[in-house]
């Protein structure tokens, strides 16, 4: 692989996402081995976003003897949807120490010595990318990472949703929901903090959370349209919400559950200067969380997320709570509002003369099976829904016993951007024949480009 940079900045044109998927793919990006129980390779990150002339650090745990890393830029690349971009050298293996639990909060977390570091220059292209780690026992698992470029004018921002990434994350024994095996305080079995200085954990992702079912078939089909996209993190929107006043269309993925006050703010200030907004899942910005600094003081590396009224700042202005309890519900952002889970559902076709179902051949009262689940959003009457709200689909559903109807949706705010919700997690991943059939992935990938290239133009508008 190249190890020099060029002289100039190859990612500044706007069609360099074109010559970029004209590269040469691979699936070699897969893991293929996850390893026996104990021989694991596992590794995270000192930052979950790096940009142009940053030094990275890879912090890796294994018992193996060596080890070494590929570094796979996602994307189409000819339906591959992955391009090597730099493999290390075999490095030493490491069997680093156990978690670290907080008592008070059961937050858990790897504190590990950095075992690899690296800059990034010109021959990382910016985008959404896979580490794929690989030792000398035949084990493998993923480090997620993005490298954004902020100074480069963009049309499409996809955000990746790696605070609700570590919310869910179990590793060291804690998730904000739940503790397997681990400590509990005062009968609480889930931790009010967790951090990101620790690897992504899971029998079935390999470490890249929710990525390949909830990010990647998004992010094959963007850039299959050689869209002017770029990434960036929900650690950016909340770092730089001015960032987001920059683009014509930002999208969320299947599962951007936690917001910051930051990153609210940032995509009503966006939507109310003509930037469209597509929320390409379910149950998106439903309970305000905060970020707080390590151990070490590195800013944002922490995030809290108290839930039974034992948030040491009480009622203060960043306590965790949801967003519908501050009257800011998340319908009079998205247009919907989160519904129930688990569940799984069809979903059937309403309005469907309206853009985004152009060229689909749907008909009002079509059903698309299994496309509605795990967690669902729909219209509420709570005075918050936008006056302008289309109604995609009406689905009926059960979930907890119940009946309800799950809705996609589509608005447009006073602006004159577009708000398009697909009210399901299920979306993304259905994208993909393999997982929902050809047709109905056929019908899903017509409305999506729908989408993108209307939104990638400027404000949508009725």
């Amino acid at each position: 692989m190249p190890t020099t940079t060029t002289t100039t900045r190859p990612y500044q044109s706007n069609n360099w996402i074109v010559a970029e998927n004209a590269r040469p793919g691979t699936d070699a990006w897969q893991v293929t081995q996850a390893g026996q129980h104990g021989d694991f390779i596992e590794g995270y990150f000192g930052q979950s976003q790096y940009g142009a002339g940053d030094s990275w650090e890879l912090h890796v745990d294994t018992p193996a003897q060596t080890w070494h890393v590929e570094a796979y830029r996602m994307g189409d690349y000819g339906g591959k949807r992955g391009r090597l971009v730099w493999r290390s050298d075999d490095q030493l293996g490491v069997k680093q120490g156990r978690a670290i639990i907080d008592p008070e909060t059961n937050m858990a977390e790897a504190r590990w010595p950095v075992s690899l570091t690296g800059k990034i220059d010109d021959i990382w292209p910016p985008g959404a990318y896979l580490f794929k780690l690989v030792s000398s026992n035949g084990a493998q698992g993923y480090v997620p990472l993005t490298i954004h470029q902020p100074e480069r004018a963009a049309d499409v921002a996809i955000v990746q949703a790696v605070i609700t990434w570590q919310t869910y994350n179990d590793w060291g024994s804690c998730s904000g929901y739940k503790c397997i095996g681990g400590p509990s305080k005062n009968g609480e079995s889930r931790a009010n903090v967790v951090s990101f200085e620790r690897p992504i954990w899971s029998y079935y992702n390999h470490g890249s959370a929710d990525f390949l079912d909830h990010e990647l078939p998004l992010i094959a089909t963007v850039e299959s349209l050689g869209l002017n996209v770029t990434y960036i993190t929900d650690i950016d929107l909340h770092e730089h919400p001015e960032w987001a006043l920059t683009y014509k269309a930002i999208l969320t993925t299947g599962h951007d559950e936690y917001y910051t006050t930051e990153m609210y703010d940032a995509l009503i200030a966006a939507r109310d200067r003509g930037v469209n907004l597509a929320f390409f899942g379910a149950n998106a910005v439903y309970r305000r969380v905060r970020l707080e600094p390590n151990a070490d003081g590195l800013a944002h590396r922490r995030i809290a997320t108290y839930r039974f009224g034992n948030d040491p700042q009480g009622g203060g202005k960043n306590a965790t709570i949801e967003w519908r309890s501050l009257n800011r519900p998340e319908n009079a952002l998205i247009g919907v509002s989160y519904g129930c889970a688990p569940m799984a559902g069809d979903m059937v076709i309403s309005h469907a003369e309206h853009w985004v179902w152009h060229n689909t051949g749907l008909h009002d009262g079509d059903v698309l099976p299994h496309i509605v689940g795990p967690e669902y959003d729909k219209v509420v009457n709570n005075g918050l829904t936008p006056k302008s709200l289309v109604r995609l689909s009406e689905s009926p559903i059960r979930c907890s016993g119940r009946s309800d109807t799950a809705n996609s949706s589509y608005y447009v705010a006073d602006s004159g951007a577009g708000v398009f919700a697909t009210g399901t997690i299920w979306w993304i991943a259905d994208l993909d024949a393999s997982v929902s059939g050809l047709s109905t992935a056929t019908v899903l990938h017509t409305a999506t480009e729908n989408v993108l290239k209307r939104f990638a133009v400027g404000p949508a508008g009725p």
